[in-house]
């Protein structure tokens, strides 16, 4: 059996993360954008699509091949097609 800590959350659901997660300092949520489609250079955006959250992701639990699991859950046939952007702030 395998065990899964993150749970997608329904569409149009809202979680107050901030008082759940308050005594879980490891948890954090993923803000998924997907079914969209890139605009071309020079001026690339996404547009289209839908955003989902995914909650209750533990960093010390989590590994990138969850992320194909993630997929699959949201109806995608072949996660390795995905293209994945990292859009958090960069901190010096």
């Amino acid at each position: 059996m395998v065990y899964v800590m993150w749970q997608i959350i329904p569409k149009n659901e809202v979680v107050d993360v901030s008082s759940l997660y308050a005594g879980a300092p490891t948890w954090f949520s993923i803000k998924l954008h997907h079914g969209g489609k890139f605009t071309k250079l020079p001026d690339i955006k996404y547009t289209g699509g839908e955003v989902r959250y995914v909650d209750y992701v533990d960093i010390d639990e989590f590994y990138v091949h969850e992320l194909d699991a993630i997929m699959l859950d949201l109806g995608y046939p072949d996660p390795q097609m995905i293209e994945l952007i990292d859009e958090s702030p960069v901190i010096y």
